[in-house]
């Protein structure tokens, strides 16, 4: 069972997921279905009948799967990964698990630091999942069919990199909450290190992704061009726990965007990443796929851009089909607090790029900022109104 710990709309949006998914469905010996957050209503109902929560394909009971993958995309979620694990059979803590009952592994990005909710978990993947996925699953199988133990099972598990057992370290915390120490208790496993995928245009990919049968989030195909990043934004967490930056070939991409148009009848792609502007090819990659999907009125979309990597080429070639507004990503009011986040852009490189916008045709553009940084001024937050104003 893979679990997304929100609402259908929110998870089937989530491309790690669908990546899991599909390459856990490769192999005929391996059946993975998908598990949803239930809305409180529906929560109620499933306790009030009894019923315990299940799988959205074969409406398979959760108490009933082999193992349980729960991503942790962001910490808001954590309470839901109880409701989900109590509404669906199963033994809420690690220690209280036997054979029989399902191996449950965590993962995301906020594996980083799986500590508020490790004793939750029998095993945690740190960094990328994909080759490490199907090597566990297939460990799970060999395991179902023997009379292993499960504490063997995750001694085995132990020997990949970057997975993480919470109940082979104990952890010693300060009065405040914080961790004072934390000791190994197995020998030769004194941490972990985290996994990563160094080739994309080798790494798994779905072809043929499941179309949502409701209105979800981003209801569009979107293909990751780029993996990491290379600017280093303070408050970016994403951008330092994927680093190595990685990128995927355009010819990778291209083939990836013809097979899932194909196979959904979606209108709409979005190339990923953290800093899309980035990408190498990113001028000639547009170019070569409007000029493919123009007269099948297929939008291609980008997510928040920085300023200064939102060219003149770039915003021409995102009105060719229909335009659908553009993003930057200031982040912080002024240039003082941007300087302090490692952000750098100049208020005037952000006008620029509104001008050259406007010019191009829109009216429309959204900008992203915080409130709350370390360090933030009344005047900082002023900026922000300001630069809405003047834009």
């Amino acid at each position: 069972a893979l679990i997304f710990p929100d609402a259908y709309e929110m998870g089937e949006s989530h491309v790690g997921l669908k990546i899991l998914y599909d390459i856990l469905n490769r192999d005929p010996e391996i059946w993975a279905e998908r598990v949803y957050a239930p809305w409180t209503d529906m929560e109620a109902a499933l306790a009030r009948h009894q019923v315990p929560l299940f799988s959205l394909e074969s409406k398979r009971p959760l108490k009933d799967f082999d193992l349980i993958g729960i991503t942790l995309p962001y910490e808001l979620v954590y309470t839901n990964i109880v409701t989900i694990l109590k509404s669906g059979g199963v033994p809420l803590w690690q220690k209280d698990r036997v054979k029989g009952d399902p191996l449950v592994i965590g993962g995301g990005s906020c594996a980083f630091n799986p500590e508020p909710v490790a004793e939750f978990f029998d095993a945690v993947v740190v960094g990328d999942g994909e080759e490490l996925i199907y090597s566990l699953a297939r460990q799970v199988l060999a395991y179902k069919e023997s009379a292993q133990t499960r504490e063997t099972l995750l001694k085995e598990m132990t020997r990949s990199q970057g997975v993480y057992v919470p109940s082979f370290f104990e952890v010693d915390y300060k009065e405040d909450g914080t961790v004072r120490e934390i000791r190994p208790l197995l020998e030769g496993y004194p941490g972990v290190a985290k996994a990563t995928v160094t080739n994309l245009d080798q790494a798994a990919y779905p072809r043929a992704p499941i179309v949502p049968n409701i209105n979800v989030i981003h209801d569009r195909i979107g293909v990751e061009v780029q993996r990491g990043c290379v600017r280093g934004c303070r408050f970016c967490q994403a951008g330092y726990i994927y680093r190595p930056e990685r990128q995927r070939s355009p010819d990778t991409v291209k083939d990836i965007v013809a097979k899932s148009l194909a196979s959904t009848g979606q209108e709409e792609v979005s190339l990923l990443s953290l800093s899309v502007g980035d990408y190498d090819c990113l001028n000639p990659l547009l170019n070569d796929l409007f000029d493919t999907y123009e007269k099948d009125r297929v939008s291609i979309s980008l997510p928040a851009t920085r300023t200064e990597t939102l060219t003149p080429e770039v915003i021409q070639q995102g009105k060719r089909v229909r335009k659908s507004g553009f993003t930057m990503a200031p982040e912080a009011g002024t240039p003082r607090m941007r300087r302090l986040i490692n952000k750098g852009n100049a208020r005037e490189d952000l006008m620029r790029a509104v001008d050259n916008v406007f010019r191009e045709g829109w009216r429309l553009i959204k900008f992203y900022y915080m409130c709350g940084l370390p360090m933030e001024t009344e005047a900082d937050l002023m900026g922000i109104a300001e630069e809405a104003l003047q834009a």
